[in-house]
């Protein structure tokens, strides 16, 4: 009877009942903030916004979603009339979510909700993501 009780008024008891899985406490995994800059080239050079070495460069056409990002922010930051050199924070969550927060605007996009494959242009600038895949930092 008491494990009956448990299950039927448990969730009331803390307090998550209609509460939306947005909600739900989360705690960030890892972060790293990051500086892009295009070269004349129109490719993107990815840093480490702490140490200040370049991570990554993307070049080619591949790149689209993450070019259209940082663009994004850019223009914001102008439209802002914000000039700063603040960087942007990557930021992975206990339950899967990745997102990109804009540190001048506050502006945060959740990076999950553009599926896999953009996900992962992202997430390869994660510090425990270094050097896999087959893929070198240049």
């Amino acid at each position: 009877m008491a494990v009956v009780a448990v299950l039927v008024f448990g969730p009331h008891l803390r307090g998550d009942i209609g509460v939306p899985p947005d909600a739900q406490p989360r705690t960030v995994v890892e972060t790293r903030d990051l500086r892009f800059e295009t070269n004349d080239e129109g490719h993107i050079a990815v840093f480490d916004a702490v140490s200040t070495d370049r991570i990554y460069l993307l070049e080619g056409d591949k790149w689209g979603f993450l070019r259209g990002m940082v663009r994004a922010f850019a223009h914001e930051r102008k439209v802002a009339g914000d000039g700063s050199d603040k960087p942007y924070r990557l930021s992975l969550f206990s339950d899967g979510r990745l997102t990109l927060t804009d540190l001048s605007t506050g502006r945060d996009f959740v990076l999950n909700a553009f599926g896999p494959t953009n996900i992962a242009q992202f997430t390869r600038f994660l510090k425990s993501q270094e050097g896999k895949a087959g893929e070198a930092t240049q």
